[in-house]
C-alpha cells in the first residue's frame, strides 16, 4: 500500500473555515471603520482598504493552492501519466494538503498500484497458460498427421500414438480444470465457516494411500466455507502423494482470533533450489510425469481469498507448510 508520509494535516472543513474567516474578517474591518467613524490618515482611506482586500485575497488564495488546488492538479496529471501506461507515476506525491486530500491520494495509488500488479500478473499468466498448452497440442497435430499420412503403420505403432493423443488430451483436461480452480479460488469471496473435522473423512477416503493425521486442542471453526477447506487440503495431499509421501499430519493451534495450521509430510521435500518457486504457477518439477504446477498456487489463492496465508516452513525430511486463517467470527483482515 502506498502511504503518505505521516504528519499533521488541517482538514478540508478547517481550510475552509479558515479562507472564510479570513473574509469574514476583513468585512468586519470595514464594518468597524465606517461604524466607528474609525479615520485613517488623509489620503489613506482608499490605500488601506485596497491593501487589506489585496491581503486577504494574498492568503486566502495561496492557502487554496497549497491546499487544495496544488494536490489535486497533481493528482489529475498522475492520473494522465498512469492510463497512458508510465507506471513511474504510481507514488507519493510531493504534496497532499489536506487531510481528505492525502486520503485520495493514497486510496488512488493504492489502487494503480493493484491494477498494474493484476495486470503484469495476467500478461505472465497468459503467456505461461499458452505455453502450457502449445506442448500437448502440438504432439496431437503431430500424431494425428502421422495417423493420418502413414498407411502402412503396424497396430503397435498406432496403438502407441493413440495412447500418446489421450495421454495429452489427458494433460490438457487437467490443466483445464485446475485453471477453473484458480479462476475460482482468485475470485472466491470469504463465506462460511468451517472446522478441520468437517472435512477429515471425506480427504481420506479420497487418498487411501497416505496415512492422514488431523489433530486439534478443541474444535475451531474457521473463517472458510467446507468446500474452499477441503480443497486447500485435497492440493496439499495431492502434493505430498505425488512425492512419494506415506503420512500426512495436520495440526491446528490458535491465537486471539486466527488459526495456524502445520501441514506436513514425509516425501522427498522441496530443494533449496525451487522453495521459492513453490507458490508460483505451472511451476513443477514433475512436467515429466503430467504434473501442471497449479496445486500450491491454488492453495496460496484461495488462502488469500479468505485472508489467510500460507508459507513453506524449514524441516529435515519432507515438506512443511504453515497455513493461517482467521477464526469464524473474528474480525477479518489481511493475515501475513
Amino acid at each position: 500500500m502506498i502511504t503518505a508520509p505521516r504528519k499533521w494535516r488541517p482538514s478540508l472543513v478547517m481550510v475552509t473555515a479558515g479562507m472564510i474567516g479570513v473574509v469574514l474578517a476583513v468585512a468586519v474591518a470595514g464594518f468597524a471603520v465606517v461604524r466607528f467613524n474609525v479615520r485613517a490618515p488623509p489620503g489613506m482611506e482608499l490605500a488601506t482598504a485596497i491593501a487589506l482586500a489585496l491581503l486577504a485575497a494574498v492568503v486566502v488564495g495561496f492557502v487554496f493552492v497549497r491546499a487544495i488546488s496544488r494536490p489535486l492538479s497533481e493528482l489529475a496529471e498522475r492520473a494522465k501519466q498512469i492510463s497512458a501506461g508510465d507506471v513511474s507515476g504510481i507514488g507519493p506525491l510531493s504534496h497532499y494538503g489536506t487531510r481528505e486530500l492525502a486520503a485520495l491520494s493514497e486510496s488512488f495509488m493504492t489502487m494503480a498500484q493493484s491494477l498494474s500488479n493484476r495486470s503484469t500478473y495476467l500478461r505472465t499468466y497468459s503467456r505461461h497458460v499458452s505455453h502450457e498448452f502449445k506442448t500437448p497440442l502440438t504432439a496431437i497435430g503431430g500424431a494425428a498427421e502421422l495417423l493420418l499420412d502413414n498407411e502402412t503403420m503396424s497396430p503397435e505403432q498406432r496403438r502407441r500414438f493413440l495412447e500418446n493423443i489421450l495421454a495429452d488430451i489427458a494433460r490438457m483436461t487437467d490443466l483445464l480444470e485446475k485453471l477453473n480452480q484458480q479462476a475460482q479460488a482468485e475470485t472466491a469471496a470469504p463465506a462460511g465457516a468451517a472446522r478441520l473435522a468437517d472435512v477429515t473423512s471425506t480427504l481420506q477416503d479420497q487418498f487411501p494411500g497416505l496415512d492422514i493425521a488431523i489433530s486439534e486442542g478443541r474444535q475451531h471453526s474457521l473463517a472458510i466455507g467446507p468446500e474452499s477447506l477441503l480443497l486447500v487440503l485435497q492440493h496439499l495431499a495431492a502434493n505430498a502423494e505425488q512425492h512419494g509421501a506415506r503420512r500426512l499430519r495436520v495440526a491446528l493451534e490458535t491465537d486471539a482470533d486466527a488459526a495456524r495450521i502445520i501441514v506436513e509430510d514425509d516425501g522427498a521435500g522441496i530443494s533449496p533450489g525451487n522453495r521459492e518457486r513453490v507458490f508460483d504457477p505451472f511451476f513443477t518439477t514433475r512436467r515429466s510425469d503430467g504434473g501442471t504446477g497449479m496445486g500450491l498456487a491454488i492453495v496460496r489463492s484461495m488462502l488469500e481469498a479468505h485472508h489467510g496465508a500460507i508459507r513453506l516452513l524449514d524441516s529435515e525430511s519432507g515438506a512443511r507448510f504453515e497455513l493461517r486463517l482467521p477464526l469464524a467470527g473474528a474480525a477479518l483482515h489481511k493475515i501475513s
